[in-house]
């Protein structure tokens, strides 16, 4: 994602970012091709689904150096949502993305490393989530 505009971009650590965990229903999942989109829409490329958030089981901050732990958290699917601190002036809007995030008994502990920046006019960029091994 965004691979034209990586070299403008750059990584910046966010502390006291809010992290929000939601257990989440699918609803519904369409292969690819199910779904009719309107002129000038472009088609995914894969697979789809629908969705609800629920209730919250979780909430952290982050600290200075924009890491946080969530610990015992259940096996499930969730949708997690990051909002970065209100700006000091209003130059930009908040920083704020959701993501689906399935937990599986056999995860290993890792970093999570996500990235909420906006994404440019054409939708490309940001909202990105990768889970590394830790040091």
């Amino acid at each position: 994602m965004g691979n034209n505009h990586d070299k403008e971009r750059q990584a910046i650590t966010v502390g006291d970012a809010t992290i929000s965990i939601k257990a989440r229903t699918d609803t519904a999942f369409f292969k690819k091709g199910e779904v009719q989109y309107p002129p000038g829409v472009k088609p995914s490329k894969g697979n789809l689904k629908e969705w609800q958030c629920g209730a919250e089981v979780a909430t952290v901050k982050t600290d200075l150096a924009g890491n946080f732990t969530i610990s015992a958290l259940n096996s499930g699917k969730y949708c997690l949502e990051i909002t970065g601190p209100e700006p000091k002036d209003d130059s930009h809007m908040p920083m704020h993305e959701s993501f689906l995030v399935d937990v599986v008994d056999v995860a290993p502990n890792g970093r999570l490393i996500a990235d909420i920046s906006p994404r440019w006019p054409d939708c490309s960029g940001g909202s990105s989530l990768t889970v590394k091994p830790l040091d």
